[in-house]
């Protein structure tokens, strides 16, 4: 497989950076296996003017400062750190970030486990509130303050 047989939906995920994808997508639509994936696209990458200017906005637009707050999870943080640090549109800077993410499986997988981290955080204060409220409810309807509903 060379850069000239990538698939057609391939070639437009690299093109709008989106590397990860286009190595799936050549894999799936080739049976090829993953090195020779890799391959083909870095290949691609190589000579695509359209994925060079990508990865290179993205390389150069993306801050050291917006990398703490995207392994903490916070996405809109980093787009906005992003935003300040590049004067990049908003468009321009969310790219920037999930281009980010996807060259760099570590940090992607601080982001998710951030992220997951956050909701089970919030799903317990949800719990522990309805627990309080029917404990006060209990207190109260033991003390004759509140009558079950008939």
């Amino acid at each position: 497989m060379t850069a000239n047989t990538l698939p057609k939906a391939a070639r437009l995920a690299a093109d709008s950076g989106n590397t990860v994808d286009a190595i799936k997508i050549t894999r799936e639509e080739t049976g090829c296996d993953l090195l020779t994936a890799k391959t083909a696209v870095d290949a691609y990458l190589a000579g695509s003017p359209h994925a060079a200017h990508a990865q290179q906005t993205a390389s150069t637009a993306m801050p050291p400062e917006a990398i703490a707050p995207l392994e903490a999870g916070r996405l809109i943080d980093a787009i906005k750190i992003t935003r300040t640090a590049t004067g990049l549109g908003l468009k321009a800077s969310k790219e920037a970030v999930e281009l980010y993410l996807a060259n760099n499986p570590g940090v992607q997988e601080r982001f998710r486990q951030a992220c997951h981290q956050s909701r089970n955080a919030a799903l317990q204060k949800l719990l522990n509130a309805l627990l309080l409220m029917g404990i006060i409810a209990a207190v109260l309807m033991w003390a004759g303050l509140l009558k079950w509903p008939s």
